[in-house]
């Protein structure tokens, strides 16, 4: 079973709400990039990756979480940026 982080296990800061850059109705390129910025975003795509991968160590989770900080600016896209990170683990 994978873990399932929390807000307050993201170690770094988020916005919790939707920024100007986000309409409400999320079109397939709302849908298939991750905004780095956004909290909720974050939070799902890392719970879902450590899903993915069956990460049940919060130290891991938390490891990965620091990776997408370190990835090259090219990757916007959520796909692209699960197999990088799939690279460095």
């Amino acid at each position: 079973m994978s873990i399932e982080l929390k807000r307050s296990d993201l170690k770094f800061e988020y916005i919790w709400t939707r920024d100007n850059g986000d309409s409400l109705s999320t079109d397939e390129r709302d849908r298939s990039k991750i905004d780095l910025d956004e909290g909720y975003e974050v939070l799902h795509f890392l719970n879902s990756l450590y899903k993915d991968l069956n990460i049940n160590i919060k130290i891991e989770a938390l490891y990965i979480e620091d990776l997408l900080y370190q990835k090259p600016g090219k990757l916007q896209i959520r796909k692209d940026i699960k197999d990088w990170i799939k690279t460095q683990i």
